[in-house]
């Protein structure tokens, strides 16, 4: 059988779906952005594995962002 592409409406609301998925992700990142922020470098056994830690969550951050901007640009086609 030939795979059928999905209609506009499908394709629509799969993207829905992906851009709310990316929404929490992010609402999680900056759950633990805060958390780290609370704990702060003294809570870790070296300082720069805090710093590694908060500039990972960033850069995870920054990545979604991204990603929630194109895909709120592509739904308002």
């Amino acid at each position: 059988e030939k795979t059928r592409s999905p209609t506009p409406e499908q394709g629509k609301c799969e993207r829905l779906k992906y851009s709310d998925y990316n929404r929490c992700l992010y609402m999680q990142l900056q759950h633990v952005e805060m958390e780290l922020e609370l704990l702060g470098p003294h809570k870790f056994q070296m300082p720069q594995s805090y710093t590694q830690a908060v500039r990972q969550v960033q850069h995870m951050k920054s990545l979604l962002e991204n990603r929630i901007c194109s895909s709120a640009s592509i739904s308002e086609r």
